[in-house]
């Protein structure tokens, strides 16, 4: 739970490089596999790191189908501090898509 503050932290000043090494994939799986077992303030922490690295996603990313499958499992959270936040994370890439000219069907 320490950990996850520590990147909420660092991503406020580095997110390209969290992004980078796969902090977004792992933080979603930390809370998909866990979600029972974290503090309400730690899957605030956990989201707020989701939805800042969410907006580094590229459409032509390699990681993009495991990005979207793991934001629909996210989104299926009947707790509002999950589903909510993810529900904007799917408008960011939708609005990154569509600025990037890419067809946003894949999501």
């Amino acid at each position: 739970e320490q950990s996850v503050k520590i990147l909420e932290l660092a991503c406020a000043r580095e997110s390209d490089k969290l992004h980078e090494v796969g902090a977004l994939q792992s933080v979603m799986d930390l809370v998909i596999r866990h979600e029972a077992h974290l503090f309400k303030d730690t899957v605030k922490s956990c989201m707020s790191v989701v939805s800042r690295l969410v907006s580094r996603v590229e459409p032509n990313t390699s990681q993009l189908e495991a990005c979207v499958e793991s934001l629909s499992l996210l989104l299926q959270s009947t707790d509002q501090q999950i589903s909510d936040p993810t529900l904007k994370c799917f408008m960011t890439l939708a609005d990154r898509f569509v600025r990037r000219g890419h067809d946003p069907v894949p999501l």
